[in-house]
């Protein structure tokens, strides 16, 4: 290497390095691996190589230093961003590092009272800034709005000048809004437009004129073909609901639609009020596409008055409940022809006929005993879609799907005789930190696990939470899409008694990717899983999901059915699994080092792509680093083996009575309802108790 290019690598470009930082604050929890890479090269490499030079060449001793100095202060920054320790580079140069950027004893700055005062004066350093940058941005409309020439361009081109003090707003003269000016969060202008948005960054004047006048035919055009679309939708809606095709059907619509990020959806709901289609029409350009949640087909791009009346049509209106009772039954007669399940019947001496007998409330499969006497019959509940096991008077004894053995019973939670009120009290949270860990599949949260983390032992405990508890009206995996996270994250601080202080949801197919690429992981079964409702699909080979008792090497697509599969089990063993494969995770993650950079890089990506979450950048680099070698202690399960029980069914009758022993007054899903499930004795104490239990022993 030439003395010139030791020379450039001393001397390194302090302004290349902090967009490189610049770019990991963006990126994010993936980059933060491949940066350590980076830190640990740089740091025997550069300042190894600068300290060479430095001997060799005495008369540049300053500038030298100062480029250490500097390139030190940085990396000191980032190692501090990823909670490694810092480090005194350049002490073989000098000892002349600013006083503020490393301690005399190598460590990062521990005062965290000056750390927060430093914090505090740049949070209002920052609202100073955006102050002034608005109070200037305002003065800019303010002058725009009393121009003279401005205004007579306006009028010209037969626009009308409206808004307010902060605000200009371009209309037709048919009162139709093509443009408004408006002041941003961070003080800047933008230029709001059907078409576009942009941020005014030169002379407001001219960019107005660019952005709106001169564009007042194009953007008029798209105005009245958006407001044309509009009225063509809730036309077709009113037309289907006026002939009685609607009511027929079952369905409703909501016409009024609902805007976000320049799309506005119109939704189509059964009598269950689930939305199973979508109209989705893009303000830009009036496109239009039809979307059936039910079965995931979407039509782009589509001719409305062609496609709808075809796409309506073809919409599954069933209620939930009446597609588990269908399901539920074409299960039952698929098993009642399955010689192995025949064979089982002959080895205990029992018998079950052909087909089921029926009455207005349920489908009948009896159990023979070896005189033909009704032993139980498994029945399906026509108002629930419930699968119960009921004695020959007809008495529920158990539901089939959470029945458990004498052995399983025993393992039933004892709960103290005395429940204690704990009101709207939340446990303080001193050393500890909760994360709620959702997977979705659609709109519905399938999964939720309510992680505790303890960083006084270094600990993680788990619950959780069954998607059938009923709160408030609904299902409590329904309210992250009726109300949003922030209030389901409130809901369930309501329920628990402890706070929710940060989310993560990661959709199914970042799941596979995960497990995927990290080759694989080990799931040992203690009982044998047969689910013949999931049909699988292995190298064009259909067949039933089913694993013996015994340990697995798992990729991505089997995880996941491990993690989903519910039909001849329960959501309570279902969520065991779960558990079972996050520690699993956790375990091949924790052993991950600066040679996995690869790996690392290609699963942040593949999870920030498909993750809904409320932790920053920062934070999820650090939660990482923090808690990658937590021991998970304990993963529990509320279920109706303990705190919680099955409703027989809620009806229209007495849906508001539970609505207000939940706590709320929301609407309930109409009709008989479905599974769901509740506290014991309604008392909604028993899951704070439980959860103090679980985590505080």
């Amino acid at each position: 290497m030439s003395e010139n290019d030791n020379e450039n690598k001393v001397n390194f470009d302090r302004a290349s390095f902090g967009k490189v930082v610049r770019f990991i604050v963006n990126k994010g929890f993936a980059v933060a691996v491949i940066l350590l890479l980076l830190v640990q090269y740089f740091s025997v490499l550069s300042l190894g190589t600068a300290v060479d030079n430095l001997e060799r060449k005495t008369s540049t001793l300053v500038d030298d230093a100062a480029a250490v100095r500097e390139f030190a202060t940085d990396l000191n920054e980032v190692r501090g961003l990823l909670r490694l320790p810092v480090k005194t580079y350049g002490s073989a140069v000098g000892s002349d590092l600013e006083a503020g950027d490393v301690m005399a004893n190598g460590e990062r700055n521990t005062n965290q009272l000056q750390l927060a005062l430093f914090d505090y004066l740049q949070h209002l350093g920052d609202e100073k800034e955006i102050s002034e940058r608005k109070s200037k941005n305002l003065a800019e409309v303010k002058a725009l709005r009393a121009n003279e020439a401005f205004l007579s361009g306006v009028g010209s081109r037969g626009l009308v000048l409206g808004g307010d003090d902060e605000s200009l707003k371009f209309s037709s003269d048919e009162g139709l809004l093509l443009g408004e000016v408006v002041v941003a969060e961070d003080g800047g202008l933008m230029i709001v437009t059907m078409l576009d948005e942009r941020e005014v960054k030169g002379d407001l004047q001219v960019e107005v004129k660019a952005a709106v006048l001169d564009r007042g035919a194009v953007l008029e055009k798209a105005v009245m073909e958006l407001n044309a679309a509009k009225d063509m939708i809730a036309g077709a809606m009113v037309e289907l609901e006026g002939s009685g095709v609607a009511s027929e059907k079952g369905v409703s619509f909501l016409k009024d639609g609902s805007e976000q990020a320049g799309v506005i959806t119109y939704g189509i709901l059964n009598s269950s009020e689930e939305i199973i289609g979508e109209v989705k029409l893009y303000k830009k350009d009036s496109r239009v596409d039809l979307i059936d949640l039910k079965s995931g087909e979407r039509a782009q791009d589509v001719n409305f008055n062609e496609s709808f009346e075809d796409f309506f049509g073809k919409l599954d209106a069933r209620s939930v409940i009446a597609r588990k009772v269908e399901e539920a039954k074409a299960e039952l007669d698929e098993t009642l022809k399955d010689s192995g399940f025949r064979a089982m019947l002959n080895q205990v001496g029992l018998s079950m006929g052909d087909e089921a007998r029926e009455d207005d409330a349920r489908y009948y499969y009896d159990i023979l005993d070896a005189n033909g006497a009704v032993l139980r019959s498994v029945v399906i509940e026509k108002a629930t879609g419930m699968v119960n096991i009921t004695d020959p008077s007809g008495v529920t004894t158990d539901g089939l799907l959470t029945f458990e053995s004498g052995d399983d019973k025993k393992k039933n939670l004892e709960l103290p005789d005395v429940i204690p009120n704990y009101g709207d009290e939340v446990v303080a949270d001193d050393g500890t930190f909760n994360i709620l860990i959702g997977g979705k599949n659609g709109n519905l949260m399938d999964t939720m696990i309510f992680a505790h983390v303890d960083e006084n032992n270094g600990t993680v405990k788990m619950i959780s939470i069954p998607r059938d508890l009923h709160y408030q009206g609904r299902k409590i995996n329904s309210f992250p899409y009726f109300y949003g996270m922030p209030e389901f994250k409130r809901a369930l601080t309501k329920i628990t008694g402890y706070e929710v202080h940060k989310y993560i949801v990661v959709d199914m197919y970042a799941f596979i990717d995960v497990v995927d690429l990290l080759g694989g992981i080990d799931i040992t079964l203690e009982r044998a899983l047969i689910d013949p409702s999931y049909r699988t699909v292995d190298n064009g080979v259909v067949g039933t999901l089913h694993y013996e008792p015994g340990t697995y090497h798992l990729g991505g697509v089997e995880a996941l059915r491990l993690a989903r599969s519910r039909k001849t089990s329960s959501d309570f063993a279902r969520a065991e699994r779960q558990q079972q494969i996050l520690e699993a995770i956790q375990a091949k993650a924790r052993n991950f080092g600066v040679g996995n950079v690869d790996t690392i890089w290609q699963i942040g990506r593949s999870v920030l792509d498909k993750t809904e979450t409320d932790m920053s950048i920062d934070e999820a680099i650090s939660y990482f680093f923090r808690y990658q070698n937590y021991e998970i202690v304990s993963n529990d399960v509320m279920s109706s083996g303990n705190i919680l029980f099955v409703p027989p069914y809620i009806t229209k009758e007495n849906c508001a009575v539970l609505s207000e022993e939940a706590g709320g007054s929301h609407s309930c899903q109409t009709g008989n309802q479905a599974y769901t499930l509740l506290p014991r004795d309604s008392n909604w104490n028993l899951i704070k108790w439980f959860f103090r239990d679980k985590f505080e022993s």
